[in-house]
């Protein structure tokens, strides 16, 4: 199909309509993601209704509950973050999903600060997940306060099940779902699409800002929403300097990749850290984090941008 250079969904200044089209697209697929996903579960369980139910109910505690839980969150993510946004931008604005680029050239040492980044900054995630759980809200939000520790602590398990990895080639597996399909989807979205298309309407700060608080609020999650938005705000500056999708797909691969790796090692007992526990980060792990993350992100900024 040649593009239309006249496709009026794809004017800048349609910003409106194109998110709300791009909205619906990922709304139509969850909605296919979970009927391939329920689909699938009814042929590998031999169309047993109430075991299928059973096991996507997160208190499912079982290896059968931990195959069904991760098939949802890979259809459900591919469908939703990678099909969505590729049908959108084919069908509505008529172009590939080569436009999410403005440049094309790569640099190695770009690339290995985008794979280092999310390790120099942990500590400093580390210190905001404490300062986010520390926060406090006023007497008339204590529902959403109740709802909001409930809900994570539900995650927490959540998530403990699910890297809970029996052996490496379950691992690789958890690696594919849980850091490849969601780095290259999310940052489609999040900063390939969102990000842009904000940037017609505000300056190119303020749509990294935004889009970073949508994609760290629509995680759902209260009480991971600053580190969350810090990782997107990081994400969104490697894609505005770089101007390649490339760069935050890699940092965010990086970031997953990189937790699940201290998850397993810790699980074989390959080292003594438990990234997962609630031990406070020392001053000095975050004062070197600053230091070692500032020098990275200036030197990716000059090299990205050919500023000094």
């Amino acid at each position: 199909m040649p593009l239309d250079s006249d496709n009026r969904i794809a004017h800048p200044k349609n910003v409106f309509l194109q998110l709300v089209l791009l909205t619906l697209c990922i709304l139509g697929g969850l909605f296919v993601g979970q009927f391939f996903t329920f689909s699938f579960l009814l042929v590998a369980y031999n169309f047993e209704l109430n075991k299928i139910q059973e096991l996507l109910v997160i208190q499912s505690f079982s290896s059968d509950g931990h195959f069904a839980l991760l098939s949802l969150q890979a259809i459900s993510s591919f469908s939703m973050f990678i099909l969505a946004p590729w049908f959108y931008l084919k069908v509505a604005e008529q172009k590939s999903l080569q436009t999410l680029n403005t440049r094309n050239d790569y640099s190695w040492i770009l690339l290995l600060y985008a794979f280092l980044l999310p390790l120099m900054v942990m500590p400093l995630t580390k210190l905001l997940v404490e300062w986010n759980e520390a926060i406090k809200l006023p007497p008339f939000l204590a529902d959403f306060e109740q709802w909001a520790y409930q809900k994570e602590q539900e995650l927490r398990k959540l998530t403990t099940f699910l890297t809970n990895f029996q052996s490496f080639g379950a691992f690789l597996v958890g690696v594919l779902i849980i850091a490849i399909i969601p780095a290259i989807g999310e940052e489609m979205v999040f900063r390939g699409l969102l990000q842009r298309k904000l940037g017609n309407i505000f300056s190119q700060h303020v749509a990294i800002w935004v889009a970073a608080f949508i994609f760290s609020a629509i995680h759902i999650q209260f009480y991971g929403l600053l580190p969350r938005m810090f990782l997107g705000v990081l994400l969104g500056y490697l894609y505005a300097w770089s101007g390649n999708i490339a760069y935050p797909m890699i940092a965010h691969f990086a970031n997953n990749f990189l937790t699940l790796l201290m998850i397993y090692l810790y699980k074989i007992q390959w080292i003594n850290v438990d990234i997962q526990s609630e031990v406070s980060v020392a001053w000095y792990s975050v004062a070197i984090s600053l230091v070692f993350s500032s020098i990275a992100l200036r030197d990716f900024y000059t090299r990205a941008t050919g500023r000094a």
